[in-house]
């Protein structure tokens, strides 16, 4: 199975922040993005590729296309009022192999971080994260484990990065039977 980890965002345009402690998703998924490969190349016979965006994000599926990825997962992080809480995973809404590797994900990562549960969503394409998930040949994810202006959140999945990153890895696992046999 080939997979792409793609990383939300770019150096200089960075996505969510917490001011608190000075990170950005960019950074933190840049981490996190390595453990999930390097346990999943350990462990697995994959071929896993981390994607670092290299034009602008209306060219980000074709670039992502190019490598024939069965499964994609876009690392992000969730922001909005520093106190809102949780994990969701988002596919696209006609994707039904969508659908249940976002449950199978979700329920890792619930697992791991121990945040609130706050689903699975389906979005359209012209929703957002739509053109990403409706113009990528395989299965895509966009992944939001933690909303990264919360303080609490931030540092539950800070303090838990290998847990973190070993359930996602599993849930990327166990995508391979729902991608391959469904």
């Amino acid at each position: 199975m080939i997979v792409a980890l793609v990383i939300g965002h770019e150096k200089d345009k960075p996505g969510a922040c917490n001011e608190d402690f000075v990170i950005c998703e960019y950074e933190f998924n840049k981490k996190l993005t390595c453990a999930v490969q390097e346990h999943l190349v350990e462990t697995t016979d994959f071929c896993v590729m981390r994607v670092f965006r290299r034009t602008d994000y209306s060219n980000l599926p074709n670039e992502i296309n190019e490598l024939n990825p069965d499964l994609i997962l876009s690392f992000h992080a969730n922001a909005f009022n520093k106190e809102v809480s949780g994990t969701e995973v988002i596919y696209f809404h006609n994707s039904v192999k969508g659908k249940k590797c976002s449950e199978v994900i979700q329920n890792k990562i619930l697992k791991a971080l121990g945040l609130r549960d706050r689903g699975v969503i389906g979005r359209s394409r012209l929703q957002a994260g739509g053109h990403l998930l409706s113009n990528t040949r395989g299965v895509c994810l966009i992944l939001e484990p933690f909303f990264i202006d919360n303080n609490c959140d931030y540092l539950t999945a800070q303090a838990n990065l290998s847990k973190l990153a070993l359930a996602i890895s599993s849930g990327i696992e166990d995508c391979k039977n729902i991608i391959f046999n469904n």
